[in-house]
């Protein structure tokens, strides 16, 4: 057996016209899809058994279970993943398994992995409860992480309950947790994780951040943030002292050879080679408080170098809301990277009706545009059936509008 459950909790979301990004809410979900698949076999006897629903984010769970053809045999194995929000800045995820069998020959094992995808758009401070608890199966892997849209790790808890906080800084991040089990003798629920994942606002220290940087051959790299002169923005800590620590991927540099400037407001690279290209970061200290910065993209463009490619997992298009519609619609689109995007109607033979955004690079965030159902010239469109495109070098997203005839 696999048991599911998605539970639904996210403020109805308030989106401006573009180009404006969201930027209100602490985070924004990206992940729509779920699926939990489980299978039993008994000797000959197999029942497969598959399960898929809409949802905020992503999880999945399996459990396996096998056992001799045999009366006196008996195997069963299940596993819940379990993700959701409690408010409009917090979101939560579960998952545990169990298992049983008895005579000969059995064998059960189980894993769930939850995913949870989200935007940060402005600096925010987090706090997140997470916990491993062991219990009566063993498994090879039990975790909690907090990880960038790459899966660099920023923190990993692998045993026990704690409480994780700081600052996240603008970017598109991952909360993973993981468990699994194997049992072959008596019965018992597996380790479980959960995780708790909060934000709130707060004063940033770092009032600039990063900028990508696309440099030659030979070039110097400077990566730069400016930092506010108190943490709690009160005129009284202007003599605060800011620290700085600059990383690539998150691991953090020292100064030596070309690079210099690691613990100062600006990083500098000279004499730039392709092997300089990462994500580069800055950690600002101003007393107890560290604040990383963005991550900025440094690449460098060789003779054959090309700009990175948008994959359809980079695009979210919603369903036109309403839909049929007769007055106007309003068509919403999710971006997890910067990227050039366009937007565009075409009718059902393919045609092209109406061009509602022009190939514009923008930075990650959610969007809305609004269409009232006329065409390039402003002429009303017949009613019938019309399509939304969603355009980014040859990635795209389809959903279907019907406009109602007058």
């Amino acid at each position: 057996m696999c048991r599911a459950m998605l539970v639904v909790g996210v403020a109805a979301l308030q989106l401006a016209s573009f180009p404006v990004p969201f930027a209100w809410a602490a985070f924004v979900p990206l992940d729509n899809q779920s699926v939990c698949y489980s299978k039993s076999v008994a000797g000959a006897i197999q029942d497969p058994q598959t399960y898929s629903a809409a949802g905020l984010f992503n999880w999945d769970g399996l459990a396996i279970s096998e056992a001799d053809n045999s009366p006196t045999s008996f195997a069963g194995a299940d596993f819940s993943v379990a993700t959701g929000s409690t408010s409009d800045s917090c979101m939560y995820m579960a998952g545990e398994g169990s298992a049983a069998g008895g005579g000969s020959g059995y064998w059960n094992e189980g894993h769930g992995h939850a995913r949870l995808l989200f935007l940060v758009n402005n600096t925010q401070q987090y706090t997140a409860n997470v916990g491993i608890t062991e219990k009566d199966l063993a498994g090879t892997e039990h975790l909690v992480e907090l990880t960038d849209i790459n899966t660099a790790i920023y923190w990993r808890h692998e045993a026990g309950m704690a409480i994780r906080s700081g600052r996240i800084a603008p970017g598109a991040y991952w909360l993973i947790g993981r468990t699994n089990y194997t049992q072959t003798t008596g019965g018992g629920r597996s380790t479980s994780f959960f995780a708790h994942f909060c934000m709130s606002p707060c004063i940033p220290i770092i009032n600039q951040q990063p900028s990508d940087v696309v440099a030659s051959p030979g070039s110097t790299i400077a990566v730069q943030v400016t930092a506010a002169s108190s943490a709690s923005g009160t005129p009284n800590d202007a003599q605060v002292v800011s620290t700085y620590q600059w990383r690539k991927n998150l691991q953090n540099l020292t100064n030596g050879g070309r690079i210099s400037g690691v613990a100062t407001a600006q990083l500098s690279i000279t004499n730039a080679v392709a092997a300089d290209s990462g994500l580069y970061d800055c950690v600002v200290t101003q007393g107890a408080i560290e604040e990383p910065s963005r991550q900025a993209k440094v690449r460098v463009q060789t003779a054959t170098a090309v700009d990175p490619v948008l994959a359809v997992s980079d695009l979210r298009l919603a369903a036109p809301r309403p839909n049929p519609f007769t007055a106007g619609t309003r068509l919403e689109f999710e971006l997890v990277r910067s990227g050039r995007v366009s937007l565009v109607i075409t009718d059902a033979l393919g045609r092209r009706v109406k061009e509602l955004m022009p190939s514009t690079s923008i930075p990650p965030g959610r969007y809305a545009i609004d269409w009232d159902g006329t065409d390039k010239n402003g002429n009303r469109l017949a009613g019938g059936v019309y399509f939304v495109q969603l355009l980014a070098n040859g990635s795209r997203r389809l959903q279907r509008a019907v406009l109602m005839g007058r």
